[in-house]
């Protein structure tokens, strides 16, 4: 039976990756994909955390690893590496299920395991996430795989070195889960043996002193980008210049999300008296506290609370009734109520899931990445004019990067090239293709070589003629982070001038 569910929510999560094309929160491509391609073929864009050592590369790296590998297997276009990387986070994400499995059935026995994973593997927001290279999914999956390692009654000596070793991965990725780990590790030196939780606690300093190493490796200090992120959000509290929400907003948004069929197994599993039981509530309760106390809030800050609420809704469903007799009708019904709400989810039906997903429905394909995904297959592409989208600053924010396009060449953008002078007339001497909306005018100089859903793509007539370099006046964006940041004496590890003038 968990074989089953396993290889169902892994081909779930690996279809939903396959059908949509579509990033709900630029930090996925820019400060992870990007970046691992950066690492791998040597271009790509800089993001001003990445100038500023602000981040660390271990999620870039992992995702390096693979683009390496589609490198050396000669298998490093977009067409092949974008599905590719997608369903090798989904094949870890498979572990989340396994590890829902294992807790549950530590807490409350082998049906509550079965039922742990069956909620997890058909949850959509779980699903939907699978593919997502962010540093809060794989926290998540570290998180719950702790919780069903602290959970074993007798671990072994590589259960508890495990199980510290995901607890500091987890810190590492996202500091904000900590309390968490600290939960579980309060419990684990309760209840396990002495030498159990000493070897649990050289795990966590291992995964947490291999964090500092990759920092000590990449940005020539240990803990660099740990430091200035301290120093950006303690000292310039740099979370509110991204937007600020109400302390509750989280709440609202999880209660969106599911219907409110989140809350009653946090409610009645924290009311619960205090046993293993309580733990899933308990983490759940702290991932949403912590992030609440933070005036920027992202609603995938919070994903770690998500499976937590299940395994805790499955260890309630299992002491309802007994596992021994008949499923009960009310079971059934939860059941359905469950995955019809999962359904009406991923097809973007629930009221209010807009507001918290606002990029579009969960499994459309977004034209623009699309779109530069077919101009990474057409091989004559020497410089790109990019469609522009308003409210993205800088510009590149809004387009596919050099991740999907895969051609390392020059990308302007019309506000570029005006603010370097240059009108309509003089794009076929800077360009040699431009991706702009549709329209039934033509450009001088271009044809149409295809089209996205709205969007155009044109080729230059000239396609051999020479093309100026184009240097446009650097955007405000560098000058900003220069300006607020300059009270902490930070080293800019990136120079600000932009690669296609170098």
């Amino acid at each position: 039976m968990l074989r089953l569910i396993l290889v169902g929510g892994f081909a779930a999560r690996a279809a939903v990756a396959l059908v949509s094309e579509n990033i709900p929160w630029p930090d996925e491509l820019f400060q992870y994909l990007e970046q691992g391609h950066r690492i791998v073929f040597g271009y790509g864009y800089v993001p001003w955390d990445f100038r500023y050592a602000a981040r660390s590369w271990l999620l870039p790296g992992f995702i390096a690893f693979w683009l390496w590998l589609c490198q050396l297997a000669q298998l490093d276009s977009p067409t092949f590496y974008v599905p590719f990387v997608k369903l090798v986070l989904c094949a870890l994400s498979t572990t989340l299920i396994y590890s829902a499995y294992r807790a549950a059935r530590n807490i409350a026995g082998e049906t509550a395991g079965l039922v742990a994973a069956l909620l997890v593997a058909g949850w959509y927001e779980l699903i939907y996430f699978a593919h997502k290279p962010l540093t809060e999914a794989i926290a998540t999956y570290a998180l719950v795989a702790v919780l069903a390692l602290v959970t074993e009654r007798t671990p072994t000596t590589r259960q508890a070195v495990a199980a510290g070793w995901l607890a500091g991965l987890m810190t590492a990725l996202r500091v904000q889960y900590a309390p968490c780990a600290v939960v579980l590790g309060v419990y684990a030196l309760l209840r396990w043996p002495r030498s159990a939780w000493v070897r649990a606690a050289v795990g966590a300093g291992v995964a947490l002193l291999s964090a500092g190493a990759v920092d000590r490796l990449t940005w020539g200090t240990w803990f660099e980008s740990y430091r200035v992120a301290f120093g950006l959000h303690a000292i310039l509290n740099a979370s509110a210049w991204f937007g600020t929400a109400p302390p509750l907003w989280h709440i609202g948004a999880l209660t969106a999300t599911s219907a409110g069929l989140i809350w009653p197994p946090l409610a009645i599993g924290w009311l619960r008296r205090w046993s293993v039981s309580r733990l899933p509530a308990v983490c759940a309760l702290l991932v949403v506290a912590t992030h609440s106390a933070i005036a920027h809030k992202e609603y995938r800050f919070v994903l770690g609370a998500i499976p937590l609420a299940w395994i805790s809704g499955a260890i309630l469903i299992v002491r309802g009734w007994s596992p021994g007799g008949s499923v009960p009708a009310w079971v059934l019904v939860l059941l359905s109520l469950f995955f019809g709400v999962s359904a009406a989810g991923l097809a973007y039906r629930l009221p209010g899931e807009s507001r918290v997903y606002p990029a579009g429905p969960l499994l459309a394909r977004t034209p623009m990445l699309d779109a530069y995904l077919m101009l990474s297959r057409v091989p004559d592409v020497r410089a790109l004019l990019s469609r522009e989208r308003a409210g993205f600053r800088p510009p590149f924010i809004g387009t596919g990067g050099y991740y999907y396009l895969h051609h390392a060449v020059p990308v302007y953008f019309p506000s570029e090239l005006e603010a370097a002078g240059l009108g309509v007339a003089d794009w076929p001497q800077v360009v040699s293709h431009i991706l702009r909306p549709h329209a039934t005018v033509t450009t001088p100089g271009f044809r149409t070589l295809g089209a996205v859903r709205g969007l155009d793509v044109l080729e230059s007539l000239a396609s051999d003629a020479d093309l100026r370099v184009v240097c446009p006046p650097q955007g405000p964006e560098n000058a900003f982070f220069d300006r607020v940041l300059s009270p902490l004496h930070l080293r800019v590890s990136v120079p600000a001038a932009d690669p296609r003038c170098r």
